[in-house]
């Protein structure tokens, strides 16, 4: 980003909160400081991964795996647990749930598990999602409803950095677009109001799950046990969700979805790739 950019963009984040940072600085303290920002540290989030039945593994063996490489793991159901669970997942499998997490310690946890599932080989078909979920407590209901239309707006560029599977047919993850009724949207006054106005949880942004357990979740992704692209996902989506606003919900084009050029270059690799 250019030296006038940034400084609107933290201009912006000033009136926010989200920084308090001297416009006047040096070009590359305002560039880490965007970083930071981006890196959306204060954020929660956790990881559903979902993963094919294994001829020679049961949900005890993943389980006795990650705890073999250091990660609190159980086997269970979805009630809240402070591990990571293996739970029977109708739709595909297995689905190891994780507790919930932050930063870059976060991050790194996740990777670990990936690895550990990965190196099992255990994997995951177009029949597979990954769910993520973002803590929303903080949220204001015009917050959540911008990512919403953030959302909808650039659905087309959401859907060229996913295969074909994770775009419009699949019924665990249905277009926002025609899924959302916009009057009641609009109108919305609570965060139940901005729920109702989704037909149900199967939907790639999914508002739902806030009832539940308070958070944004995001079913977009196909499944996957490769570390850097669930690693990737999560830096995307929380820097989506910390970046948008009255002033970013528009299709500004596929650029400007990302708020860091690491994340910027992952994803224009794999738009290429699954073009």
């Amino acid at each position: 980003m250019k030296r006038r950019e940034l400084k609107d963009a933290l201009r912006y984040m000033r009136l926010i909160g989200l920084t308090d940072i001297d416009l006047g600085r040096s070009t590359g303290e305002l560039l880490a400081e965007w970083q930071r920002i981006c890196n959306a540290d204060h954020l929660t989030f956790g990881v559903e991964i979902e993963v094919c039945y294994h001829e020679h593994y049961d949900r005890y063996h993943v389980r006795d795996a990650l705890v073999d490489g250091g990660v609190q793991a159980i086997v269970s159901g979805y009630e809240a647990q402070p591990v990571w669970k293996i739970v029977h997942d109708s739709s595909c499998g297995y689905e190891i749930v994780s507790p919930v997490l932050q930063g870059n310690e976060g991050l790194l946890q996740v990777a670990k598990v990936a690895d550990i599932l990965a190196n099992m080989g255990l994997e995951a078909n177009r029949n597979c999602g990954l769910h993520l979920h973002i803590g929303a407590g903080h949220m204001s209901v015009d917050q959540m409803r911008d990512i919403v239309k953030r959302w909808i707006n650039n659905e087309e560029h959401l859907d060229a950095i996913q295969p074909r599977s994770r775009r419009s047919s699949n019924p665990y993850c249905r277009s926002a677009k025609g899924y959302f009724d916009m009057d009641g949207l609009n109108k919305a006054q609570t965060v139940s109001d901005l729920a109702n106005a989704q037909e149900d949880r199967y939907c790639k942004i999914n508002l739902r799950s806030f009832q539940r357990h308070g958070t944004i979740e995001f079913r977009h992704h196909s499944g996957t046990v490769e570390a850097d692209k669930i690693v990737n996902w999560i830096k995307f989506i929380r820097a989506f969700v910390v970046l948008t606003n009255e002033h970013t919900i528009e299709d500004k084009g596929f650029d400007y979805l990302f708020g860091t050029d690491d994340v910027r270059s992952f994803y224009t690799q794999r738009k290429e790739v699954l073009c």
